[in-house]
Order: structure tokens, then C-alpha cells, then sequence
């Protein structure tokens, strides 16, 4: 419904506009200041100055749902976007009641009744708990007196049934259109006309906080304007729509806002835990879990950070394992639910593989998630943000010894191309990299001359991938160009019919096969390559090629796929210009495959050896399984991805089929 990225990248100009206001006016101010105190006092202060405001700037970065200006941002989309789609429908009542003054046709869609009775129900919950704004209050006047006047403006139906305006929309839809509706005081209509008239000042409000306006009433929009889509808008609308429980819990000095979705009584219950900018009170809108869960049948349990909110307190990872911890705690002992399993996105991650570990759950989903706070730092931004993040003592996390230690049915989600979180530095990279007992492992199962060879034919491969797109795309035009330029070293090879085939042959094996959600091409291309094949080695040992779609088990499906893999590149191998790198790939995938088949025919040991200098010892059990996805950071899983996942809440027995 709204562009969470939209509102990522405002509130992030935002924020950085803020950070520069406040470090220019520190300049200034220790400038002047250096005049009162020595020089060296001034500089120790500015460098003090420096430090808070990096800590800041990491914790806004960290945590931006604590801060107004990020929440008042979601609100004010919500706000346009809700105030846009309630227009129209104001729009279509006001036509209808045109029509039957006119003697004209018009369907009208909705049921504008149930529509009003709903705003009506959400704003009078709001006045009640002295949350209303100004606006609001405007709002639900002006409900409140349409609804009077659609209960005192009569039509008479066919020329026998006579009902308020009222009754007859909820009435209508139910049943075809009538031949004759005409109001019981026509052709004055007075009643009509007042329906009609109020019809239009609504509109007109609700077209200030959606239509287009200056510059200057847009920015008083944004501050200002929460007729709809605030905060407590939203979580009057959770209340009423899904008949939730709203929970108050006390945790040392915070009190925790919670929402309990029941579903079913007898059933499990998930505790979802958000990203850095997630609120419960926007999750129906924002995130696909909330319906997801109960279409399953799965109770749910939300809640805020710390500073998020209603929640009390300021944001730290410390709290906020606190807080969930104090939730499990009521869920057990209150609640009485025996089977909670937790569901963690980004940020929330690393919240729920520690709950998990320490609570003893029974069923773990780490969403796209890091391996921890400082690695993404670095691998998304470099050394210098990685330090900037140490120097300004930000919490940090270990999601990947928190999930290796569970003992439950562990699940984890990935997409290799995640904008927001680097591939290097994803839980699942961190769970392989732990598993090779290896900071940053520079070899798995061939040597390490064999993993630089690999590494080299691949990287030809991919290099010749990309020159026949510019040779096909250069062949066309005339014109000598600088792309054309860049195949000169490969030209006289690119003039063979046969070279070029067998490079577009290529293309399609080694995108045949994929670990981590990433195929062996693409995997020397991006950040650190040399690592990233390491690790896509690794991911394929420990996962296997997870073809969702597949039959046998995913290490099966890779052995499978990389013997197909070795007979297509036997029949290019003795291709001009490709038999040494194709040796090489035949020779490695060779000896990747004969490993795969040790460890399938192994059932008693995990001692695995495929050459004589290597030897590695991995306890695969701990790594849980992996769901490769291709939705991006924060987008909605495809139907191939959510089947993926129902079936391991099915074989979890965390569900069952209805």
C-alpha cells in the first residue's frame, strides 16, 4: 500500500540533514568557544561533541522507528494514501445519491454504510482513549451527521417499500438493482441535498490531506495532517478488524505494547519480531505475515522496541532481548501456549534466533536477516563505517552462535541480491563460514591451488559472458565504439560461429546451478569474489542446490545437477580458446560431486575427504534449513517462496493442514 522504500530513502535525507545541521553548528560553536578555553580543551571537546553525534547517527541508523521523524513519516503516507482511496468512495456515494435525485443509473460498488460505521467505530475509539487530533475530531463530526441524514432520507423502492437511505445501500447489494428507487420527497429532495452537500465537504477535506498542493501545504501536510493513517488510527483498525487483544506488559522499568491475534485457542502461537523501522500497528498494510499467519490458523503475537510507539524506554539489542524474553515468559505462564515458535525480519533476526536459543522454542525463522550489526557495516559500507560503528560502541549481535545452538526446527531466508544487507553479511554466509570453523574460510573441498583455478576459469567464463552481449549488441552498428574496443583481446575468437556458441552454451550450464539463491556465474561478480566462491562452495555442501520444486533432498539435487553440468562441458572442452578453462571446471565440479556422493552415502560419520590435503568436518544438522528468495529486503515472498515455508511449518508440525 505504501512504498516502504519511499519512506526509507525521505527519512534517511532526513536524518542526514539533521546529523549536518548539528555538526556544522558544533563547529561553530567550539570555534567561538575556543576563545573562553585553550585550544586543546576546545578540541577535546569538539572530539566529544564528534562522538555523540556519531552515536546518534548510529542510532537512528539502527534503530529509526524510535524517532518521530521516521514514524511520522509511515503516517503521513498512510495518512495520503488512506485519505485517497476513502475520497473515491465518498466520491461514488455522493454520484449515487445524484442519481436517485435524477431519475439516473450509477452502481455504486461499495457499502457506504458499513464504510462509515467503520471510520465512525475507529475515530469514537480514539476520542475515547484522548488520542483524537483536530483533524480526527473534524472528521468524525462530519461521519456522525452524514449518518443521521442517511437514516432520515427516505426512498421508496419499486413504488411499494419505503427505507432510509441508510438501509436500503446494505440492502441493495444483496440483491439486483431495482427498476424505481426515488426519494419519498422528491422532486424538492431537500433531505438528499444535504447528504449530497455533506458529501462534498467531506471530499473536499479528505482532497487536502491526497491532492496535490504547494510546497508549503505539503510540508504542513506531513507535520501536521493525521486524519487517517496515524498510528493510533491503525491500531484501532487491527483492533476492530481482527478482534485482537491489546497486552500491556512490564518489563524492569519499560512497559511493553503488545497485540495478541487469537485465532485459535488450541493452536500454536508465533511471536513476530520486527525490522529496524517495523511497528505492530502498521504490520496489517506493511507485511504479508499478519494474514499469512491467519489464513494458517496461527495465533500471533506483536509488539514495539523499546522507544517504538507506545513502548517505553530507549533502544538497545540488550532491551530488546529483554523485552522478548519477558513476552515468552507471559506467553508460557498466561497465555499457556506449549508450542511458540518466533519469526524475525532484519533486524528482528537477530532478537529471534536469540529467543529461540535461550527460551528453548519450538520453531525458528530467521527473514533476511545478518550474521551481526558490524558485519553489515562492513561488508555494505566498508572499513571505515565498520570502525564508525565500533568507535561509537554499538550494540552488536550473534545471531549465527545463538542459531547453531537452537535445538528447534530452524528455518532461514536469504536473497543473495539484498540492497540492504550485503550477501557476505547474511546470517546464512555466517552460519556456513562458523560450520568450516573458519573466520573467513579460503578454501572448502578443493585445494586451495584448485579453489584459485576454479576461481580463475570462472571468471574468464563470466568475462567472456559479457563480451558476447557487447559483440551481439556492437555487430549491429557500424560505428567502431568504445564497447567494441574493450573485444579486441577476444576478437579474432569471437569471429568463430562455434566459439560463440559454445560461450552462450556456458552461459546457460553454469547459471543452471545455484547455491544460496545465487548461481555458480554470478558468484565471481560483486564484492570480495574470491570469498564469495569459498562460501558458494560451502553453501552448496551444506544446503545443496534448494530447487524448491525437487523430489530428492537439495544435496541430491546438486549432485544430480553438477553431473549433468560435467556432460554438457565435455562436449565443449575441446573448443579453441576454452580447453584449459573447461578442464579446469570439469575438474573442480568433479571433485565438488564426488564429495556430495560421500556425504549421501555416509550415514555414520560427517568426516568427509575428497582429496588427499583436504579434510573437513561439518555438523550440518545445526545449520537448519535455507530458503533462497529473490523478493528483495522487504518485499512480499512469491507463491513459490510462501509454499516453501508453509511446508516446513508443516513438517515442524507448527500447523497442519485445515
Amino acid at each position: 500500500m505504501v512504498s516502504l522504500r519511499k519512506v526509507k530513502i525521505l527519512a534517511t535525507t532526513a536524518a542526514s540533514c539533521v546529523i549536518l545541521t548539528l555538526l556544522s553548528l558544533a563547529i561553530i560553536f567550539f570555534y567561538y568557544l575556543s576563545y573562553l578555553v585553550t585550544s586543546l580543551g576546545s578540541i577535546a571537546l569538539f572530539t566529544f561533541m564528534i562522538w555523540l553525534i556519531l552515536r546518534l547517527a548510529v542510532k537512528i541508523l539502527v534503530f529509526p522507528g524510535a524517532f518521530w521523524f521516521w514514524k511520522r513519516s509511515i503516517e503521513a503516507s498512510f495518512c495520503v494514501e488512506m485519505s485517497n482511496q476513502i475520497y473515491y468512495k465518498f466520491r461514488d456515494l455522493r454520484l449515487y445519491l445524484l442519481s436517485i435525485q435524477n431519475q439516473e443509473r450509477f452502481s455504486l460498488q461499495i457499502n457506504s454504510s458499513v464504510l462509515i460505521e467503520s471510520l465512525l467505530e475507529r475515530l469514537s475509539s480514539i476520542k475515547n482513549h484522548d488520542k483524537i487530533s483536530k483533524p480526527q475530531e473534524a472528521l468524525l463530526r462530519k461521519l456522525e451527521e452524514m449518518k443521521k441524514i442517511l437514516q432520515e432520507t427516505m426512498v421508496i423502492v419499486n413504488s411499494t417499500h419505503s427505507r432510509s437511505v441508510w438501509d436500503w445501500i446494505q440492502e441493495k447489494l444483496s440483491r439486483p438493482e431495482p427498476s424505481d428507487i426515488v426519494y419519498e420527497d422528491y422532486p424538492d429532495c431537500n433531505q438528499a441535498k444535504k447528504a449530497i452537500n455533506l458529501c462534498n465537504d467531506i471530499e473536499a477535506n479528505l482532497l487536502k490531506s491526497c491532492g496535490p498542493v504547494k510546497l508549503t501545504q505539503k510540508l504542513q501536510r506531513w507535520l501536521f495532517d493525521d486524519t487517517l493513517g496515524s498510528i493510533h488510527y491503525l491500531r484501532e483498525d487491527l483492533l476492530k478488524r481482527f478482534n485482537c487483544e491489546q497486552i500491556w506488559l512490564q518489563c524492569e522499568k519499560s512497559k511493553i505494547d503488545c497485540l495478541y491475534m487469537n485465532n485459535n485457542p488450541e493452536g500454536s502461537t508465533m511471536l513476530f519480531c520486527n525490522p529496524n523501522a517495523g511497528f505492530y500497528e502498521f504490520a496489517f498494510y506493511q507485511s504479508e505475515w499478519f494474514e499469512f499467519y491467519m489464513k494458517l490458523g496461527v495465533n500471533l503475537m506483536m509488539w514495539n522496541y523499546p522507544g517504538f510507539g507506545r513502548t517505553s524506554g530507549s533502544p538497545t539489542i540488550k532491551k530488546l532481548l529483554k523485552h522478548g524474553e519477558a513476552i515468552v515468559t507471559f506467553l508460557r505462564e498466561v497465555k499457556k501456549i506449549k508450542i511458540i515458535g518466533v519469526h524475525g525480519e532484519s533486524l528482528g533476526g537477530c532478537v529471534a534466533t536469540h529467543l529461540a536459543n535461550k527460551c528453548k522454542l519450538n520453531f525458528l525463522f530467521a527473514d533476511r536477516t545478518f550474521s551481526s550489526l558490524s558485519s553489515a557495516a562492513y561488508y555494505n559500507f566498508g572499513k571505515i563505517a565498520y570502525w564508525g560503528y565500533r568507535l561509537a560502541r554499538g550494540d552488536d549481535t550473534d545471531s549465527v552462535q545463538n542459531f547453531i545452538e537452537s535445538r528447534c526446527y530452524k528455518v532461514v531466508s536469504c536473497d543473495s541480491k539484498d540492497l540492504m544487507i550485503n550477501d557476505l553479511a547474511s546470517l546464512k554466509t555466517g552460519i556456513a563460514w562458523n560450520l568450516s570453523l573458519s573466520k573467513i574460510p579460503k578454501t572448502h573441498i578443493l585445494t586451495v591451488e584448485e579453489m584459485k583455478n576454479f576461481y580463475n576459469a570462472l571468471v574468464r567464463m563470466h568475462s567472456l559472458v559479457s563480451k558476447l552481449g557487447n559483440f551481439n549488441r556492437e555487430s549491429l552498428n557500424l560505428n567502431p565504439t568504445e564497447s567494441y574496443q574493450k573485444l579486441s583481446e577476444d576478437s579474432e575468437l569471437f569471429e568463430d560461429e562455434r566459439f560463440r556458441e559454445a560461450v552462450l552454451k556456458i552461459k546457460v550450464v553454469l547459471s543452471s546451478i545455484e547455491a544460496g539463491g545465487n548461481s555458480l556465474l554470478n558468484v565471481v561478480k560483486g564484492k570480495k569474489p574470491e570469498v564469495s566462491l569459498v562460501t558458494w562452495v560451502l553453501l552448496l555442501d551444506i544446503w545443496g542446490s534448494s530447487i524448491i520444486t525437487a523430489r530428492n533432498s537439495p544435496v541430491q539435487a546438486a549432485a544430480d545437477t553438477i553431473k549433468v553440468l560435467i556432460k554438457e562441458l565435455e562436449q565443449l572442452k575441446n573448443v579453441n580458446g576454452l580447453k584449459n578453462e573447461i578442464g579446469v571446471l570439469i575438474s573442480a565440479l568433479e571433485c565438488i560431486r564426488l564429495h556430495l556422493e560421500i556425504r549421501l552415502d555416509s550415514s555414520d560419520t560427517r568426516s568427509l575427504c575428497t582429496s588427499q590435503e583436504f579434510k573437513q568436518e561439518l555438523d550440518y544438522e545445526k545449520a537448519g534449513y535455507l530458503i533462497p528468495l529473490s523478493c528483495g529486503h522487504g518485499g512480499p515472498f512469491s507463491l513459490q517462496e510462501r509454499f516453501a515455508y508453509e511446508q516446513h511449518l508443516l513438517k515442524a508440525r507448527f500447523t497442519s493442514y485445515n
